[in-house]
């Protein structure tokens, strides 16, 4: 995907020469895609091996259970908070809210 791109940078480049400017950012946005490739495997020179431990395996398989658990926790919770249902009001007791006065106002 990366060729096409260059590629297709270069020769839109190439075509658009005439106009200097647009010519001109063409052909460093192709050097610093070459950069950006080559920061890549710079960087991921320095990464070390991958080892496998065998203690960081054993631990990460005992903490297996412990979430599995606290996610079924999790979830019956969120089951049972949706199967609540809300108290009932009343138009008497919305119309009773609406129309009760703070208690800085009545002073007045």
């Amino acid at each position: 995907m990366v060729t096409l791109e260059v590629a297709l940078l270069v020769f839109m480049a190439f075509i658009l020469r005439k106009n200097r400017n647009v010519h001109g950012s063409l052909l460093m946005s192709t050097a610093l895609l070459f950069t950006g490739i080559a920061l890549f495997f710079t960087l991921i020179s320095h990464v070390p091996r991958y080892r496998i431990d065998l203690t960081q395996l054993v631990a990460s398989i005992g903490r297996a259970p412990a979430f599995g658990l606290g996610l079924v926790i999790f979830l019956a919770l969120l089951w049972m908070a949706w199967r609540v249902e809300p108290a009932k009001r009343t138009k008497h007791d919305l119309i009773q809210a609406a129309c009760a006065r703070p208690a800085a106002e009545s002073v007045r």
